[in-house]
């Protein structure tokens, strides 16, 4: 989910395109998958600041993450033994990483509002969510 000036942009929930092997690559195709919108919307953002000057762009774009192990394999250039077998199409996310292009930073699970869109929730737990989007 995107959210800008606190009100929701862009958001979605679908089926990964290919199988990941444990919860680290499944978070770390997600990230690929939200890096590639991000980009997207940054460009447009790009476009509104050059119209006014009451919509500032200052730094990466900032994508919030809830498992460290995708948000290091984010962060790190070389591959290893964990992420060799990863297809090529899911680095995109290392790579604008890389570039300064996004920042990715880690989000509690208690806080992450996205998460009754992907997963089955306790009941609280789902209300809290949907709180936070405000639904």
């Amino acid at each position: 989910m995107v959210v800008v000036y606190g009100e929701g942009v862009s958001w979605a929930s679908k089926k990964q395109p290919s199988t990941a092997l444990s919860t680290m690559e499944a978070e770390y195709q997600a990230c690929g998958s939200v890096a590639r919108e991000g980009v997207s919307l940054q460009k447009a953002f790009e476009e509104m600041a050059l119209l006014s000057k009451d919509f500032p762009l200052a730094g990466p774009l900032k994508i919030h993450c809830d498992n460290q192990a995708a948000l290091t394999l984010c962060a790190d250039v070389h591959e290893g033994q964990r992420a060799k077998h990863i297809d090529v199409v899911h680095h995109f996310a290392r790579e604008r990483v890389a570039t300064g292009e996004l920042q990715f930073q880690f989000c509690r699970s208690e806080d992450n509002v996205s998460d009754c869109l992907a997963k089955a929730l306790p009941r609280q737990a789902f209300k809290s969510c949907l709180g936070g989007l405000e639904l």
